[in-house]
């Protein structure tokens, strides 16, 4: 098997422009606190862009345009995740705000819930319905 030129760190930085930046010392910046804040990749904060110009309303609360129409992009989302897991129904994707919350719930809805690593906090988890 031939070895990759590029790692997947180097494929992505250019997707971070916040990665651009040089430290007081003219080091380039690493960013490694995603437990506290994940740095967000350009096609997500395009896509944030473009909800709040042209859908922004509240997700199942409304019967107005603007709620269905941000409804409907939920929905999308959650079947788009669940063919990207495999899961066997798009029903069986939560979202939640974070990794707390989400190892809260699926614990208190009798899932397993794994930690990676205490070392990186509540950062990563993953649930499975039993």
């Amino acid at each position: 098997m031939k070895a990759p030129t590029s790692t997947l760190g180097e494929e992505t930085r250019g997707d971070f422009p916040i990665l651009d930046q040089k430290t007081e010392s003219g080091a380039q910046l690493v960013y490694l606190d995603n437990a506290a804040t994940s740095q967000k990749p350009n096609q997500v904060v395009d896509a944030h862009m473009f909800y709040y110009k042209d859908y922004n309303s509240n997700v199942h609360r409304g019967v107005h345009y603007l709620s269905s129409k941000a409804t409907d992009a939920y929905e999308l989302s959650r079947r788009k995740v669940a063919a990207f897991v495999n899961a066997t129904t798009d029903r069986e994707i939560v979202f939640t705000r974070n990794a707390n919350e989400g190892g809260l719930f699926g614990t208190l809805k009798s899932f397993r819930t794994v930690q990676s690593s205490r070392a990186i906090r509540s950062s990563i988890w993953w649930a499975r319905s039993e």
